[in-house]
This record gives structure tokens, sequence and C-alpha cells, in this order.
């Protein structure tokens, strides 16, 4: 069961009903539908002796229909694991709910959200499970975090080198998101639309927090706020709720500023943690990969930042001494190829062997 921390039925108050209950818009790709789940249950006919105790909640799904759609023209009909929507004889969605609802119980009405034109479905949860995801369709299975490529990062301090690091990188998991960070260790996709080469070095690190983490890939101010991918200002890409900055060494992707509505969006900013209990960054930024080596480099550098106690602005975050990126790059794998030389001259040798031990057998 989950026990996701905002989620009000863990908290102190058993049957909340205010708006501020409702989790956040959760905009599905590449769907006709969002959806978020809250707490302010339909009313009911009759109240019964046990209702506190199946009254969970209820999903909030928000339909996609066209701007001239009438109440006639719509039907909707659920069942405790299923969903069917139809809009003018033509169906919008239909799909396997994710986990149980009351379907003698569900309400819906024309509605405008996001500015579009949706129908609007209440469903009231049958369990008092946090819903992870809406439709079942939306679940994936566990993504291969498999080291697939590795980089390198040499830092220095106000011109004095510190040291290098290895990051091995989850090319299975993120494919996007590993290309780009990729890439922009090599220097290889050459000049961006902003930045003057869509490369990470001589770039600055321009957040630390000691011991915690740092902050760095502003490949266009330098100051955290600017970046570019190599596949324009910024790309889309979605959260994996399956890894957890709990571990020091994790590489993460920043997101970049968005609307409550709309998809994460990433740059070139990224973040590697220095201590195991940074799971406050789940929430928005996208973990990529790990530092397989030169966790020590990373702690050098995490003394020209300030300690979290000690800090009184957002500015007091900015390094002590200018720290860059001095070089970086990717690690080719080392194939040792055998030649045709050495081929012929290993099958002489054979020979020369065989030759040798009929002789010695007459």
């Amino acid at each position: 069961e989950s026990r996701d921390p905002r989620d009000p039925r863990y908290g102190n108050v058993h049957m909340p009903t205010s708006e501020q209950t409702e989790t956040e818009l959760q905009v599905v790709e590449d769907e006709t539908y969002f959806w978020n789940q809250g707490y302010d249950v339909p009313e009911v006919t009759a109240l019964e002796k046990n209702q506190f105790e199946w009254d969970f909640g209820c999903v909030h799904l928000y339909v996609r229909v066209p701007k001239d759609t009438l109440p006639r023209d719509v039907d909707v009909t659920c069942q405790s694991h299923a969903v069917l929507v139809s809009a003018r004889d033509r169906t919008v969605l239909k799909g396997e709910l994710w986990n149980q609802i009351r379907p003698d119980d569900i309400e819906w009405e024309l509605a405008t959200k996001l500015n579009e034109s949706v129908v609007h479905i209440l469903m009231p949860k049958a369990t008092q499970v946090h819903w992870v995801y809406c439709l079942k369709r939306e679940e994936v299975s566990a993504p291969n975090w498999a080291v697939t490529s590795r980089v390198w990062m040499e830092f220095e301090a106000d011109g004095r080198f510190i040291g290098r690091v290895v990051f091995g990188l989850y090319g299975n998991a993120k494919t996007k998101a590993v290309e780009n960070f990729r890439a922009l260790c090599t220097g290889e996709k050459g000049r961006g639309k902003v930045a003057a080469k869509l490369w990470y070095k001589g770039s600055k690190v321009h957040l630390i927090l000691k011991d915690a983490l740092l902050t760095a890939g502003d490949i266009v101010n330098g100051t955290g706020e600017g970046g570019e991918s190599i596949y324009g200002t910024s790309f889309q890409d979605r959260v994996d709720s399956s890894s957890s900055h709990c571990e020091r060494g994790m590489l993460s992707l920043v997101s970049l500023p968005r609307e409550d509505h709309e998809p994460e969006k990433f740059g070139s900013q990224f973040t590697v943690t220095l201590h195991q209990s940074m799971q406050y960054l789940d929430r928005h930024q996208m973990i990529i990969g790990k530092v397989l080596s030169g966790i020590d480099v990373l702690e050098k550098v995490s003394q020209y930042g300030r300690n979290r106690t000690a800090l009184k602005s957002a500015n007091d975050l900015s390094p002590t001494k200018c720290v860059r990126i001095c070089d970086c790059g990717e690690e080719q794998i080392a194939v040792n190829y055998i030649e045709e030389k050495t081929l012929n001259q290993m099958e002489m040798e054979q020979v020369q062997w065989e030759r040798e031990q009929r002789d010695g057998n007459k």
C-alpha cells in the first residue's frame, strides 16, 4: 500500500474535505485525459453506520471533448475497475482503472479545465489506497538501471585543478535525457541556439550546499538562470517515481520552471547529491546516473559551499570560489581487435603444433 506523504489520508484529519486536499493535476502524455484525486466525496442517498469506513475520497478524471459538445452527446459508463466515455457516438476514452471505484456513486458534468472543454467525472474510491496512476496503461515496467555509458568531468577552483569524476549513465531507463547529458559532455553537437557551444567544458558550478549537493550545467549564463539542451532550449520527459535521491553520488537533471498542468521540462543543468537523504529532490528532478569514481573530488568541491544552517538567503548558495568544469568527455571502452596478420600467425602456429604432434606419435 502506497504511503505517499502528500496523501492527507495519513495525516491527522480522517475525513478532510477542503479543496486544499486535492493533489496536483497529472497530465498524461499522449492521452485524452488528465486527473487528480481529492477528498470532497459526493453526497449519498442514505447515511450508513459504516460510511466513514468506505468514504476514501475520490478521483477527478477530466476527459477532453470538442468545444461544442452538449450533455446529451455524452455517455459515461463506469464499472469498479473500468471506465468508458463517448461523445457523439465516438469513444474518447476507454481503459482499465488502476484501482477500484464505487461505480454506483459516480457523478459527471461538462466543464472547462486548463482552458479545454472536458467531461469532469468524479469517481469515489472504494479503497484507502493513494492512487499512483489513473489507468493501468500508465504504469510501465520497472526501468533498467544498468550503466550503458561513462562520462567524466574535471573540476577546478580559481584555476587550481581539483580532480576527475566519472559518472555512469542509465541509458536504458532514460534514453533521451542520457543522450542529452552525454552529448553535452563531449561537445559533439557544436553551437546551440543560445549557448556559444553545447558543451559543459568551462561552465560554472553555480550552487553548492556543503556536504549535501552541488548544481552546475548552466552553459548560457553560469548563474542557474539559463541552460540549453541538445534538442533546443528544453525538452520534455517524465520524472520516474521508481528511483530516489537516497544515496550519495546520484546524478539528476534539474527541472525547469513550469505551470502545474505542464509536463516536466529539462535543459542542461544537473545536480549531484553528497548526502543520502535528499528525497525532496525526487518530485522535480530526474535521475539519469550515478558517480562511479571521484566522490572524494566532489567532497572537495563541496567545501566551497556553505552549511545549511548558516544560509541567510538564496545568494548564499553561490560557491566561495569560482568552481568550473575545466574539461569533460566520454570514456571510450578499449577493445583489443585481432589483426588479420596476427590471426594468420595463430593459425600457422596451430598447424605447426598439430604437425609436431603427429610426427612425435610416429
